[in-house]
This record gives structure tokens, sequence and C-alpha cells, in this order.
């Protein structure tokens, strides 16, 4: 994202944030998205209500972007927390078996930051 572009990105958002009401955030389960390597996250209990919030906030964004990587899409995003990324596919069960060790469920209240993240893969000009 170009600077001017994440700039207007993160002002939409910071106003659109001001309006919200915290919402407490339950991760409850593990996950996986599985590709040529493995991301390795938490999955939250509350999806309906958090999808509801990235559907508003997507509105809040849509224009200001030249293009979207189509896994953050609302209708294709899976509410998360990512814990593990870049996993080889045959590291996968010792970083599994390390992140066990995490008890569950885990309450996030409220969430406490927001901000535009620039990619470097040229999906976003």
């Amino acid at each position: 994202m170009t600077e001017s572009i994440q700039g207007r990105v993160e002002n939409a958002l910071c106003d659109w944030a001001k309006r919200q009401q915290p919402i407490a955030v339950t991760l409850d389960h593990w996950g996986l998205f599985l590709s040529e390597t493995a991301v390795l996250f938490l999955g939250v209990r509350e999806r309906a209500t958090l999808a509801e919030v990235y559907w508003d906030m997507h509105r809040v964004t849509e224009g200001l972007l030249g293009g979207e990587w189509t896994y953050y899409l609302p209708h294709h995003w899976v509410p998360h927390c990512t814990v593990a990324e870049g996993v080889a596919l045959e590291d996968l069960g010792a970083v599994a078996k390390c992140v066990q060790t995490l008890e569950l469920p885990y309450v996030v209240w409220p969430w406490c930051s927001l901000g535009a993240v620039g990619l470097s893969d040229g999906l976003c000009p």
C-alpha cells in the first residue's frame, strides 16, 4: 500500500472504530489453513458477531484499496488469531504439539488495536 492510500485507510478505520462498541472475542478452537505451508490459528467463537463488524469495516474501506486478497473479503474471511505461519507440512505435528499447551478458551477483552497492514506482494498498489 502506498503511504497516501494507507493513510486514507487508517483515517477511515479510526473514524469507524470510534463509533464501535468494544466486543469480547473468545478464542476456543484450533484451525489450519493449508497450502504449500500451513497456518495454525485460534478460531473465534463469536463468528457471527465478528463477521458483522468485519462487513461493516469492509464497507468503510471499499474503494480506498486498489485490490484485495480474496482471503480477506467478507464472505471468505475466517475470524481468527494466527499463532504460526509458514509452517512446513512435515513440521506441523511438532508445532501443533507445542501450541497445544495454551489453555482454551482464551478471552480477549476488548480488542485493543486496529490498523492497516501493507502487503509487499503487489496485491495492493
